[in-house]
């Protein structure tokens, strides 16, 4: 199956999203446990989904914020 490619938007969506599971009482492996569904595995590529688990760690645990993900994303893209 062809993988789509994760855009800064997405990774912004779902930085925001884990901010708001750890802030509703999710523990950081259930917000975990949601990188690990079959469809998600299917859709992007294996560095992707490496990315998408250090981002939702990182975020988690307070450095960086949501906004510092997509800015720096942006960033990396604008170099390439």
């Amino acid at each position: 199956p062809a993988t789509a490619a994760l855009t800064c938007e997405q990774l912004f969506a779902i930085a925001a999203t884990t901010v708001q599971f750890r802030d509703q009482g999710y523990s950081l492996q259930q917000v975990l446990a949601g990188l690990r569904d079959k469809e998600i595995g299917a859709k992007l590529s294996s560095g992707e989904v490496q990315v998408l688990h250090k981002t939702v760690s990182a975020v988690y645990l307070g450095s960086p914020t949501a906004a510092e993900i997509a800015l720096a994303c942006k960033e990396a893209a604008a170099k390439k």
